[in-house]
């Protein structure tokens, strides 16, 4: 997970693409940390994009489980890696391949502040 901060830091500091840095850091983590936690994977891949005015990043991974919300109560560490997508990412989704493989993605606008939205984004499969 800190190596896929630290590159994802690297990266957009390098290309002068600071508007959503911290919002970036927060969510590669959490998907990342998603798969080594609930998909017991071989094999994890993290790609970064950028257009001129949107960030978009991806975890793929060789597990056919799907991200599900969990409940949690304030006090747990755990459980919100769905709703950090839903608050900071502009877009999100998850994406599965013929090989029982996934990738989850999502976009960050590079031009505006995200809002949160005025509803939760639907997964698209």
């Amino acid at each position: 997970m800190r190596i896929a901060r630290d590159d994802i830091t690297y990266t957009m500091l390098r290309q002068g693409l600071t508007e959503r840095l911290d919002d970036a850091k927060l969510l590669i983590s959490e998907l990342v940390t998603n798969v080594m936690q609930h998909c017991h994977s071989l094999t994890v891949r993290v790609v970064a994009r950028s257009t001129p005015d949107t960030l978009i990043l991806s975890v793929s991974d060789d597990s056919p489980a799907l991200p599900a919300r969990r409940p949690s109560s304030p006090d747990e560490e755990r459980g919100r890696g769905l709703f950090l997508l839903d608050l900071l990412a502009d877009e999100w989704g998850v994406g599965t391949t013929d090989h029982e493989a996934k990738t989850v993605w999502c976009c960050l606008s590079l031009t505006a502040s995200a809002a949160p939205p005025s509803s939760p984004p639907e997964m698209a499969l």
